[in-house]
């Protein structure tokens, strides 16, 4: 038996879609370690991820491993984690999703699956505030795309689609989601004003991947394996 999987879900409205993510991450890697990996799913906010890790034995050596489903992170979520696994030297946390490669392909896959023009403005929009990750991604996306990129923090997409609007950029605009689900962040995009707006990431083949590689590496940091 591996450490169990606990998926922390940043954002509300999942309704289903991560425990399957899950569940096919925790299948995957029990078939890649040969052994067998259970999964928990904590939806937002430290109690509900305090009660998860509480129905996780304690062990001495790592009895869980803690996913963020989130692209880059965020102080409220870091701080939720922390909270709620105080006092558990079992629990490891591994980064969030990031802003590598493999995410850069997973957000520049869904733009060309919409057949976005080459000089249309890019808008990704970020579950929390503008900051080092998100410019990141922007980074990335600017080198990939010959159109203007702009980063909209969570509640300002709206704004940012408006400024390339106003600065003259007036071909398409789409908004490039980092959110992993359909939540209420996601359904706010439809109503920006961009042309079009790319899905969630949860339905993506590689987010199963990126999970196990995020729990793979952190398994192996805390064992020295």
């Amino acid at each position: 038996m591996g450490p169990i999987l606990v998926g922390y879900a940043t954002e509300p409205g999942h309704e289903g879609t991560l425990e399957r993510v899950l569940e096919d991450a925790g299948n995957a890697l029990g078939e890649a370690l040969s052994l067998q990996v259970e999964t928990r799913l904590a939806a937002a906010g430290s109690d509900h991820l305090a009660e998860v890790l509480d129905g996780i034995p304690r062990s001495d050596t790592a009895a869980a491993i803690i996913v963020p489903l989130v692209v880059t992170y965020f102080d409220d979520a870091l701080a939720d984690i922390a909270s709620a696994s105080s006092g558990r030297s079992d629990v490891v946390t591994a980064p969030p999703l990031g802003t590598g490669d493999s995410v850069i392909a997973m957000l520049t896959a869904r733009v060309d699956g919409l057949d976005v023009p080459d000089d249309a403005t890019m808008v990704i929009a970020v579950a929390g505030p503008h900051d080092e990750g998100s410019d990141v991604l922007a980074d990335a996306l600017r080198a990939a795309w010959s159109g203007p990129v702009r980063v909209g923090a969570a509640g300002e997409v709206a704004d940012a689609v408006a400024a390339a609007r106003a600065y003259g950029e007036e071909g398409t605009v789409a908004i490039v989601s980092t959110h992993v689900t359909d939540c209420p962040g996601q359904q706010e995009l439809a109503a920006a004003g961009a042309d079009v707006v790319t899905p969630p990431l949860a339905d993506d083949p590689g987010l199963v991947a990126l999970i196990m590689r995020r729990y793979s590496m952190a398994w192996h940091e805390a064992t020295g394996g």
